[in-house]
């Protein structure tokens, strides 16, 4: 079975979730988890976290801001992860590099 699951949580705080079953790609849950935090650029509260899959075919994202909304997002974010890919931990890691959005189009769909 393949889900692919858009969840949101509001006020300006986005999940996109897109999952490929195991038997699809033939991996296995037993990898560590690592999602990377970094700064959207010429924003001031803005940012992306995302994780690739194990195996490389999907990546998930969470937009979100610098804001208590913001918090709660990037917790359910990965604790989403966490429970779906029966993780005891997942590591998170915040990067210096600032991502640029190169179609501020796709950047504004997802805001809303």
């Amino acid at each position: 079975m393949r889900d692919i699951v858009p969840l949101r949580f509001k006020p300006r705080g986005m999940i996109i979730m897109q999952t490929i079953t195991e038997s699809e790609t033939g991996c296995t849950r037993s990898f560590e988890m690592t999602v990377i935090i970094r700064k959207l650029d010429k924003t001031e509260h803005e940012y992306f976290a995302y994780t690739k899959s194990f195996c490389g075919k999907a990546t998930y994202i969470a937009y979100f801001e610098d804001n208590i909304w913001g918090a709660v997002t990037l917790h359910n974010f990965v604790e989403m992860l966490r429970m779906y890919f029966q993780q005891q931990k997942v590591d998170v890691n915040i990067e210096n590099k600032n991502l640029k959005i190169k179609n501020e189009s796709i950047l504004e769909l997802i805001k809303e």
